[in-house]
């Protein structure tokens, strides 16, 4: 059994062959407790300006980021955190994108772990409704007042949140296959994923009791 652990990034920009850069990262393990393992880091973008857009987005000026460390020098840091465990990403093409750059400005290959694309497993579940990840929360009762603007790690805090309401469980069993696809499809998921409770589908449809509000409790958002 693998643990799974979310993830999300925010970039200066929102292209990456351009030269746009990740500036935050965020990894949390999925899992019921109210204080996860986490990694946050911060990233001096070397030079490259973050664009208006991205700031009104997000609320990283350059000046945080003067004294950071490069993402290529937090890479080892990056890898043993996931070791080799699936990463649960909300519109997973971006952010790998990124990522992979990265890896290769520092002349190294993103080692592609298993992915889960929670907006991939939204479209093929909710035909014809809205996916974004404030919709999926509000759709499960994952509350999001949380969150004043977007930021890697309150919105992987939000993911993590997401994935137990809605999928009910926290890790995932790979002992069935020995090759997942890079981004796994609906129907591998369900038969990879071994759930740790049982999530009736009349339950799934209300919002979770007030005990998942406090999830994730031992976080600094």
């Amino acid at each position: 059994m693998s643990r799974l652990i979310a993830g999300d990034t925010e970039t200066t920009g929102l292209y990456s062959k351009d030269g746009d850069r990740i500036i935050e990262l965020a990894l949390v393990e999925i899992t019921r407790d109210s204080n996860p393992r986490h990694l946050h880091l911060l990233f001096n973008p070397e030079g490259r300006e973050i664009s208006p857009d991205a700031y009104k987005v997000h609320g990283i000026s350059a000046e945080d980021l003067v004294d950071k460390p490069t993402f290529a020098e937090c890479i080892p840091q990056i890898l043993e955190f996931i070791g080799d465990d699936p990463l649960v990403f909300h519109n997973a093409p971006f952010d790998l994108e990124f990522i992979r750059d990265e890896f290769a400005r520092a002349n190294l290959s993103w080692p592609e772990p298993k992915i889960i694309d929670t907006l991939k497993l939204a479209a093929k579940e909710y035909p014809g409704s809205r996916h974004s990840l404030d919709a999926l929360c509000i759709r499960h009762g994952v509350d999001l007042s949380e969150r004043k603007k977007h930021g890697a790690l309150i919105d992987t805090v939000l993911l993590s949140r997401l994935w137990i309401a809605w999928k009910g469980q926290s890790a995932l069993d790979l002992s069935a296959t020995q090759a997942v696809s890079t981004v796994v499809s609906e129907e591998k998921l369900r038969k990879l994923i071994t759930p740790t409770i049982e999530v009736p589908s009349t339950v799934k449809e209300k919002p979770p009791a007030k005990s998942w509000e406090s999830h994730f409790d031992g976080l600094d958002l």
